[in-house]
């Protein structure tokens, strides 16, 4: 099959990146020029050209200068998301594939772009994307996203002696600089993210298999740098890219991203499905999730895609009253609240997943819920691999 090839006539950084990464995952060339499209602009017969118009008013008239020189390729229209809607409904009689509003979310740009050119060489993406966000330093947001990895990859379980079926996990440790998944799951990695850094372009799903180390569990971690690294050695499209092939090859990805924020951020943000905010309910906590929540916001992260979870409460001092004003003062669903627990630290401090060590302590009973409310989200996404089978 013939490489794809795509124009992009776009003015915007944030969009430009997510092409990128999207061309990237379907092994498409992508061509960038960042000025308006004229009738003199040399094309050279693309198979999809993303056209950004300096204005709504002016969509039309760029759209007819794409399709006169270039009659056979796609075309998808990018325009403010204030445009009339006449005007959308002329490019669409006028035979733009697709019309999308800015800023456009990364899911949107795969399945505009997927229905353009067709499914890449790994196949479509399949897995759930859940991104794991830290309040604050010490809340315990690697603990949570190790065991809620093995939670889904080795179910535990239940008092009847029954258990979901277990599902492909991948763990992605982002968390450049202070890492610590490998640590938490008793891992010295041979390799670890540093080797996509090295060489972007070779990422694919062997590329990958090839570097994630498989836990006694049945989770596949990519680790984070054993050495401290820049935190923009990391771009947006390779951020993307390591993501979109994890979730071609597994039904859960698992993203722990770092407490310091960069350019690539939230574009990770913008593509994950889902978003667990791991926070105390002490005032440091809540104060620095609100933060997140704002920052967020003013990146385009849709509100809808946040979930809360409370960890390490101390029974005494954090009561329901406590709690609950941190749930009104943030807004997002809280789906989880997890009591301070000694079993936990004895488990960390060997290396194990509470599963492996005490199943039926106080965190494993208040991490169960939480875990039930994530595959709530998996069936409600209807993920094609994941349903909540028992088995016994």
């Amino acid at each position: 099959m013939s490489e794809s090839r795509i124009v992009a006539y776009v003015r915007s950084p944030d969009l430009l990146a997510g092409l990128k990464a999207v061309a990237a995952t379907y092994r498409a060339r992508l061509v960038h020029s960042g000025e308006a499209i004229s009738r003199e602009a040399a094309l050279h017969d693309p198979t999809l050209i993303a056209l950004e118009p300096a204005s709504a008013d002016k969509a039309l008239h760029d759209f007819n200068i794409a399709k006169e020189a270039c009659p056979n390729a796609e075309i998808i229209v990018f325009i403010d998301a204030r445009a009339a809607p006449e005007e959308v409904r002329r490019l669409f009689r006028a035979g733009a594939r697709d019309v999308l509003s800015l800023p456009a979310a990364h899911d949107q740009l795969m399945s505009a772009m997927g229905d353009a050119i067709g499914p890449g060489p790994n196949g479509e993406v399949r897995g759930f994307v859940l991104g794991i966000v830290k309040a604050a330093g010490g809340v315990g947001a690697t603990t949570l996203a190790v065991n809620i990895a093995g939670h889904f990859a080795n179910p535990p379980r239940g008092k009847r002696g029954d258990r979901m079926d277990p599902l492909s996990v991948a763990l992605i440790d982002l968390d450049l600089q202070f890492g610590d998944a490998a640590l938490a799951m008793d891992i010295s990695p041979r390799k670890d993210v540093t080797e996509i850094l090295r060489n972007p372009k070779r990422l694919d799903t062997h590329f990958l298999d090839s570097i994630l180390e498989r836990h006694r569990s049945g989770v596949h971690l990519l680790a984070a740098p054993q050495t401290m690294v820049p935190m923009d050695a990391l771009d947006a499209e390779t951020a993307l890219s390591i993501v979109d092939v994890a979730a071609r090859s597994h039904d859960l990805v698992i993203v722990e991203l770092p407490t310091a924020w960069s350019d690539w951020t939230g574009a990770l943000l913008r593509r994950a499905d889902q978003l667990l905010l791991v926070s105390s309910a002490a005032v440091r906590g809540v104060s620095g999730a609100r933060r997140i929540l704002d920052a967020a916001a003013e990146m385009n992260v849709e509100p809808a895609r946040w979930s809360l979870a409370f960890n390490r409460l101390n029974s005494i001092l954090d009561g329901n009253d406590i709690i609950d004003q941190a749930r009104r003062a943030l807004g997002p669903t809280a789906i989880g609240s997890l009591m301070e627990d000694p079993a936990v630290r004895v488990a960390g401090d060997r290396g194990r997943m509470i599963w492996e060590t005490a199943p039926t302590t106080r965190f494993a009973k208040d991490i169960r819920p939480l875990c039930l409310e994530i595959m709530q989200m998996l069936e409600g996404k209807q993920f094609p691999r994941v349903q909540r089978s028992v088995t016994r």
